[in-house]
């Protein structure tokens, strides 16, 4: 019994183990998401994606480049736009989700405008400047004519780790015309952030259950596994001692 004991406890401290490491695993994959239905996909591409590099073979690359959200430009008056997160309410979100949120551009202007990127951050809501995290830049590059609109999907994720709080999310989609460059923020809002409730969680379960049997073959090793001592009673010790009275009496007797 106790070698089926020492079993189960190398099995619970090997699943706890386990389970502890896939509570820090944190996947940066996002999964795809179909925009087509209601919105206007036109120009639209889920393989734009390209390398963040703006220069070709053998072009310098500016060393004091600055960043992109340091100094965003203004948005285009032509430019009007619309926000839908299909999979969360816009002003509370999960941390360290993908999170997928859905901008509507509309050229209402007589040029067309190239799309160059879509970027965000995660700041404090008291001190806008304090970044808390930045998001991955996406690349687009596509063209969108005059008098059109498209629908560009974006996903971003926070760091796993945050602190369940309000935090002030800020996304922005940057553009240009031969002459000029853009920017809109689409999102600059103070959302709630949440710990995500992960569901029935089967790996821990089946630790407690493991642990429960360890438990009970421990419990009965140590109540059925002893030999019993056997308890006389104070009727049975009365009937002894009435016994060996009586069986000295008649003793004497005969002598």
């Amino acid at each position: 019994m106790e070698i089926i004991f020492l079993f189960f406890v190398i099995l619970i401290f090997i699943n706890l183990l386990k389970f502890a490491h896939s509570q820090d695993e944190f996947s940066d994959e996002v999964p795809e998401y179909d925009i087509t239905g209601d919105y206007d996909t036109e120009g639209y591409d889920e393989n734009d994606d390209i390398d963040d590099t703006d220069t070709t073979p053998g072009e310098k690359v500016p060393i004091n480049r600055p960043h992109p959200l340091t100094d965003i430009p203004e948005p285009s008056p032509d430019v009007t736009y619309y926000v839908h997160f299909p999979d969360f309410n816009q002003t509370s979100l999960p941390l360290g989700s993908a999170v997928t949120v859905l901008v509507g551009l509309v050229n209402n202007g007589k040029e067309d405008l190239n799309i160059s990127f879509v970027m965000g951050s995660l700041n404090k809501p008291e001190i806008f400047q304090n970044y808390i995290q930045n998001f991955t830049k996406r690349d687009l590059n596509t063209t969108l004519r005059a008098y059109s609109e498209i629908t560009i999907a974006y996903r971003f994720a926070t760091y796993y780790d945050l602190l369940p709080n309000q935090y002030r999310l800020c996304l922005s989609v940057f553009y240009d015309t031969q002459t000029e460059e853009f920017a809109t923020t689409f999102i600059n809002e103070t959302i709630d952030f949440y710990e995500k409730f992960s569901g029935i969680d089967y790996q821990l379960i089946y630790s407690l259950l493991l642990l429960s049997i360890a438990v009970g073959a421990l419990s009965y090793i140590y109540c059925f596994g002893k030999p019993k001592k056997v308890k006389t009673t104070q009727t049975e010790q009365k009937d002894l001692k009435a016994w060996l009275d009586n069986t000295l009496v008649k003793g004497g007797k005969a002598n």
